[in-house]
């Protein structure tokens, strides 16, 4: 004969037991979710927090930023002197985002006191997300510029023909 009282009792022990795992799974369950969805926000607000600095960005503000002072040594006349190959004011990179290439070039040309021509109207009016960096001699920002496929830049002297 089974005894049902005793049946009974035998399975509200493990059924009570079998809750409080289920409850305490559970519980961790909620808490790795929860640090989940905090760090998720984080790293959204994080990443707002870039770009809105980056769409605040003017490429304008880092040159006028920096003071350059004129030089007071007077250089004798039959001195020669050697064009630097490092840009002349600013250290700073420049992000361009969807920009027109004409408006890199200038920035480019103006850094390294370059004259830019363009033998294709097409290049001039190309829009690209570039990464200007300034501290870099002019002979690596041209051939980062040429990893473009859509333009060619040549380098004679101090004169950059784009087509």
């Amino acid at each position: 004969e089974i005894d049902v009282d005793a049946e009974w009792e035998d399975f509200s022990e493990k059924h009570s037991v079998r809750c409080r795992r289920t409850f305490l799974w559970a519980g961790s369950r909620a808490a790795s979710i929860a640090a989940i969805v905090c760090t998720s926000v984080v790293a959204v607000a994080a990443g707002i927090a870039v770009t809105v600095a980056v769409i605040d960005h003017k490429p304008g503000q880092i040159a006028e930023s920096v003071a350059v002072a004129p030089s007071a040594i007077e250089v004798p006349a039959d001195t020669i002197t050697a064009k630097s190959d490092t840009a002349r004011v600013s250290r700073m990179p420049v992000i361009f985002e969807n920009e027109p290439l004409e408006k890199i070039m200038k920035e480019v040309a103006d850094a390294y006191g370059v004259e830019v021509k363009f033998s294709n109207a097409d290049a001039a009016s190309l829009h690209l997300y570039y990464k200007f960096e300034p501290s870099l001699p002019l002979n690596e920002v041209v051939e980062q510029l040429n990893t473009f496929e859509q333009i060619d830049i040549k380098q004679n002297g101090n004169i950059l023909t784009i087509d």
